[in-house]
This record gives C-alpha cells, sequence and structure tokens, in this order.
C-alpha cells in the first residue's frame, strides 16, 4: 500500500487500557507499554468524512475498579468531548449505564459502541462517597488523529520529564526550548514507516537549519536506541525514553507520531502515522511559526539546544543537564 494512505491501519490492541469508543489506527504495531491518561484542538479541523459514523463515542478512558468494587474507574476524558461536557471527571467510578450493571471496562465500551451517534445514555456511579447521575450524549466516533487533535492541540506540550540523550545525559527541558520551533518525532525500532518520517524531517532541519529544534525519542534504554538509531538515519537529535514517561504524556503509543510546538511551549499539531498531505500541512505550519522568528535580531535569539548535534544516526542534543520546566 502506498505510504501516503497511512499503511498497515491496523486497529491497536493489547493495552491495559480502554479507549470507550475510539479506534486506534496507525501505520505500526503499538508501542510496547502499559496504559495511560487523558487529553486536547487544532490547526487541523476535522472533515466530516474522517468521523466513523457507524461507532458511537463518548471520549472516555476506564480502567477496573480499584478494590474489586463494582463498575470501572474513569481515568481520562477528552476535552470538548461528550463525557467532558456531562461533567464525567477522572477518578469518577461508574457503575450503571441505563440500569445495566456495569462489571468492567469491555460492558461499556460494547454498549457504547452499539449505540448510535445522537443518542443519550444515562450513568450512574459515584465520584468518592457521592452518587452522582451524568447524562451523555453520544457523538460520532473520530479516529485516532482526531482525539489527538482534541486532547493535545492548543494546550501546552507535557513535560520532557525523564529523557536522556545517547550520551547519557538529561535532555533539555520545555523551558530551555522556549522561543524555539520544536518538532518532536515519536519512533520506534519495529518502524518501518518511521523510515520516511525521519527522512521527511531531515528535510525540514536542512531547510530551516537553526530555526528550528527536531528531537526523535524512541521508548527504550539508552544502549537499545543507540543500536537501532543509526539505522534511521536521523540527522537530528535522538532521545531515549526508558521510563516510558514522555511516551505515555503524549499517548504516543503508536508510531510513528508527529508534534509541532511553537516558541511558547504550546501544542499547535499532532499527528499520528506518515501520509504526504499531512506532512506537506505540517510544513506549512512550521514555516509559517518559524517566520516572526527570522526577524529576531540575532543576539536575542535563544541558542538551539541542537546545535553541534553529530549528523546520520545518533545524533545527540547538547551536553549541558538543564533545571526541569
Amino acid at each position: 500500500m502506498a505510504p501516503d494512505s497511512l499503511c498497515l491501519l491496523e486497529q491497536l490492541a493489547g493495552y491495559a487500557r480502554f479507549t470507550v469508543g475510539v479506534l486506534l489506527l496507525s501505520c505500526a504495531r503499538s508501542v510496547p507499554s502499559s496504559a495511560t491518561d487523558p487529553h486536547r484542538q487544532s490547526d487541523f479541523q476535522l472533515s466530516p468524512d474522517r468521523a466513523y459514523s457507524h461507532r458511537g463515542w463518548i471520549g472516555i478512558r476506564v480502567g477496573e475498579s480499584p478494590d474489586g468494587t463494582q463498575g470501572v474507574l474513569v481515568t481520562g476524558t477528552v476535552p470538548h468531548s461528550p463525557a467532558s461536557t456531562a461533567e464525567i471527571q477522572v477518578g469518577d467510578r461508574l457503575t450503571q449505564a441505563e440500569g445495566h450493571m456495569l462489571t468492567g471496562p469491555e460492558d461499556l465500551v460494547r454498549l457504547i459502541r452499539s449505540r448510535e451517534p445522537g443518542t443519550r445514555l444515562a450513568f450512574a456511579g459515584w465520584r468518592g462517597a457521592e452518587p452522582k447521575v451524568f447524562r451523555v450524549s453520544i457523538e460520532p466516533s473520530p479516529d485516532e488523529n482526531g482525539v489527538l487533535e482534541r486532547t493535545f492541540v492548543n494546550q501546552p506540550a507535557p513535560a520532557l520529564d525523564g529523557l536522556v540523550t545517547l550520551s547519557g545525559e538529561i535532555a533539555p527541558s520545555w523551558s530551555s526550548l522556549r522561543g524555539r520551533v520544536v518538532v518532536l518525532d515519536f519512533w520506534a525500532p519495529f518502524c518501518g514507516v518511521c523510515h520516511l518520517v525521519s527522512a521527511e524531517l531531515n528535510h525540514w532541519k536542512t531547510r530551516y537549519a537553526d530555526q528550528l529544534t527536531v528531537i526523535g525519542i524512541a521508548a527504550g534504554s539508552v544502549a537499545e536506541i543507540t543500536k537501532f538509531a543509526p539505522r534511521f538515519q536521523m540527522h537530528y537529535a535522538v532521545v531515549a525514553d526508558p521510563n516510558e514517561r514522555v511516551v505515555k504524556a503524549f499517548d504516543a503509543f503508536a508510531v510513528p507520531m508527529i508534534v509541532v510546538v511553537d516558541t511558547n511551549g504550546v501544542v499547535r499539531a499532532i499527528t499520528l502515522g506518515y501520509s504526504s498531505p499531512r506532512m506537506t500541512k505540517m510544513e506549512k505550519l512550521v514555516e509559517k511559526l518559524i517566520a516572526p522568528t527570522t526577524a529576531v535580531p540575532a543576539a536575542t535569539t535563544p541558542a538551539d539546544p541542537g546545535r553541534g548535534l553529530r549528523s546520520g544516526g545518533h545524533s545527540e542534543i547538547s551536553d549541558r543537564k538543564v533545571s526541569p520546566p
């Protein structure tokens, strides 16, 4: 299949989590990882044909209820989703839906996906010791890019805590990158499609030189990432995420995933998988974000934490340690 078509489009499974009413699509298998957290809207607005109108969606994530108590535990909500509109919050416990007992996350997933968009559901549950009732309107399910956009775009970028350069130093924080346009490239050693993304980002790095910082992020140990990074010929900084803290914070459980962050540390675009049209659109956004900074005198332009990176393979961020954001 052509790379322009988001490749395999396979449904990701095996997470210790449930994203209710959301089908995860990607050019690659999921990053081997554990569960996570909630989500944020975009320069890339969803078009109507990108909604899976046959599948219901409310925009919550749930897990097993703690201590074997009845119901399911809400572990995350997507901003601007039906769940957030109904004021469902992280930590709420949902025990019934339309009078039917919820014994586990699978019950809730099946129920949501069986409902037509436009219908309403009533949930009973608890917020701590307080009984609650939530009335939720079912929406058509967006694709995974749609969920990522709602979750992250126009929100402050999650912290870069826990990243380590391939020389073993602590990687920069957003405070040290402020004033720069940054592109994050989430990749994995098993990801063949990631080669297409890295080649594209190499062109961006060459075209925009010191005006753009590109950082490749992969879950794994420094030794593992050092071994595999040269195969991808990334001419930009590469860091390891040994504890998967950043992978989890960005919900990067499938790769490749590209994130564009502006000079104020705000996410402006995010995309999962490889698509030439979307990459072209993202580059135009990068160019637009860089444009205002080109007028700043060189003496006041923040130093590029990525200067001095070695090309071809396992480029490294500068050795200096930085304080946390």
